[in-house]
């Protein structure tokens, strides 16, 4: 069996963020340098991290001798988020997708599993009452309207409320 070899630093990419991005489909990219930005500015927060690039930090993670250095941070940073679970969970899988496409892959670890990571925000559910959708009609059958994210299909002649 074939051993695996750990990436040399030398050979991670000038730009590891555009490297990454330019590896995602092109709708998700806004979504996912929005996560990796949130966590690069929770982590220039952290002792000795304070000017680190995203480089800097899989430079950090490869030359390290603790392999868990930078799975740690990433943990401590979900669970500093008051998020639901659902959204904690893109976190995290966002930015092990950095390291992993950048050839510099966190390692796993059963003692914090995924399942385990918990939401601090409850679910909302949307909630519209008929009149504000009648406020908001459109013209013509069988159309497709999105409203404040709620997908209203084939809405029919909703009678306009009267101001």
């Amino acid at each position: 069996m074939a051993q695996l070899t750990q990436r040399v630093a030398a050979r991670i990419p000038e730009n590891p963020v555009e490297f990454w991005l330019s590896r995602l489909d092109e709708r998700t990219r806004p979504s996912n340098r929005s996560h990796l930005d949130r966590f690069m500015h929770w982590l220039a927060k952290q002792p000795s991290w304070e000017n680190a690039t995203p480089r800097d930090m899989l430079v950090r993670h490869l030359d390290s001798e603790d392999s868990y250095l930078v799975l740690d941070l990433l943990q401590r940073y979900i669970n500093s988020l008051v998020l639901r679970k659902s959204s904690k969970r893109k976190a995290y899988s966002v930015v092990r997708s950095f390291f992993v496409h950048n050839r510099c892959g966190l390692p796993l670890d059963s003692s914090k599993s995924i399942q385990e990571i918990v939401g601090d925000a409850p679910f909302v559910r949307p909630f519209f009452h008929c009149s504000q959708l009648a406020s908001h009609s459109v013209e013509g059958p069988q159309v497709t309207h999105q409203l404040s994210g709620v997908l209203v299909k084939h809405v029919r002649e909703l009678p306009k409320l009267e101001e």
